[in-house]
């Protein structure tokens, strides 16, 4: 699993150089700072059916325990993202938004992600692609936080701030006993190259969805005007 999680590491940091990240600039408007973030709604929903049903189709026990309690962490995170919504805009993400044309990538980029979750005939997929899914959280929410933070509103959201990250951080798979557990897994070449495949497809997606993120952001020179 070591060689898997190396290439889940520079998967993370290639989505890192994102030309969305670049884009982040601080602004005097939450809803500028934070004008893409409507385009997240459908993945943010996705994800709750994703990790709930990543975590029911697992067959082996203590991997089965893993996903189950990683779901359960992470549970109601859509509520922040809700409450969220309403101080940035005022209101909460309708339906016809939701589903609108300008955010179609934005979703089949989520949908390509929920799709995962029916692939794995190994259990141990399973952990790669929560792995895949944590590691893309930790470098978006990392951005999210500082650019709030570097806009003067600390402390008033709860989605996109640091408490968000660090929850994140407290995680049961990011203890040293469950990440030394993992690397000890031992992994055939053929299931070495379907994890690698399956990093390779989420990361591939994620770039969709914040692709189609940057073209809801504001222009840093219209701001700056």
């Amino acid at each position: 699993m070591h060689h898997v999680r190396t290439h889940l590491q520079r998967s993370a940091e290639q989505f890192a150089r994102h030309p969305f990240f670049a884009r982040l600039r601080p602004a005097g408007e939450l809803r500028h700072v934070l004008a893409f973030a409507r385009g997240l709604s459908f993945w943010v929903y996705v994800f709750q059916d994703v990790i709930r049903l990543n975590a029911a189709l697992a067959r082996e026990p203590r991997l089965q325990a893993l996903l189950v309690r990683h779901a359960e962490e992470d549970r109601g995170h859509e509520q922040w993202f809700h409450a969220d919504m309403l101080e940035i805009f005022g209101s909460p993400v309708a339906l016809d938004e939701l589903f609108a044309p300008e955010f179609a990538d934005a979703r089949a980029g989520a949908l390509a992600i929920a799709a995962e979750v029916f692939r794995p005939s190994d259990d141990r997929l399973r952990l790669v692609l929560v792995d895949a899914l944590e590691a893309a959280a930790t470098v978006g929410f990392a951005r999210f936080a500082a650019h709030v933070r570097a806009s003067g509103f600390t402390d008033r959201l709860k989605y996109f701030d640091g408490r968000h990250l660090a929850v994140e951080a407290d995680h049961e798979l990011h203890t040293e006993h469950v990440d030394r557990e993992l690397d000890a897994i031992v992994l055939s070449v053929e299931t070495r190259a379907e994890a690698v495949a399956l990093i390779d497809r989420v990361f591939a997606a994620f770039s969709q969805i914040f692709t189609a993120l940057t073209r809801s952001m504001p222009d840093p020179q219209a701001l700056a005007a």
